[in-house]
């Protein structure tokens, strides 16, 4: 079954953190799958028990850019780890903000939705996700965090 989360007076929170280090192809995808890279997520009020340090899960990620070197990229990406699945979109533009080759680095925000499954129901959440991606044109890497922010109504 399908759920929606209500916006009714909602305000923006920060969800999940997502930071990832991998290999990009000639044709700019990355998966830290498949190049042996590494993804962490640090879920939004999830703590080590006996704590007050969020849990930090491992997670896969993919994407791809277009435009790596030029002023703006066009950039998809999309997550999963045992707190659920999130993604882009669609393709979003993001500005370079400093260029000191090899190192490109982009940020920006970019729109995304969140699926969480809780008691058999899934709910899907639209999310902004402020990212920053820093390419390494040389090495063929990319470094990347994403701050994924959704509406809330809890007071």
């Amino acid at each position: 079954m399908l759920a929606s989360a209500s916006s009714a007076m909602a305000k923006s929170v920060k969800s999940d953190s997502v930071s990832f280090k991998t290999a990009y192809a000639a044709n700019g995808e990355w998966s830290t799958t498949t190049s042996g890279g590494k993804c962490t997520l640090t879920s939004d009020g999830e703590f080590i028990p006996g704590t007050k340090i969020l849990q930090k899960v491992p997670c896969e990620l993919r994407g791809r850019a277009v435009g790596i070197g030029t002023e703006v990229i066009s950039v998809d990406s999309g997550w999963a780890s045992a707190d659920g699945l999130s993604a882009f979109t669609e393709f979003q533009t993001v500005p370079r903000i400093t260029s000191k080759p090899p190192t490109e680095t982009y940020a920006g925000g970019v729109n995304c939705e969140e699926e969480e499954e809780e008691g058999g129901l899934v709910f899907r959440y639209p999310c902004l996700a402020k990212i920053k991606l820093v390419f390494n044109t040389l090495k063929k890497t990319v470094t990347g965090s994403y701050a994924i922010y959704e509406e809330s109504t809890m007071p």
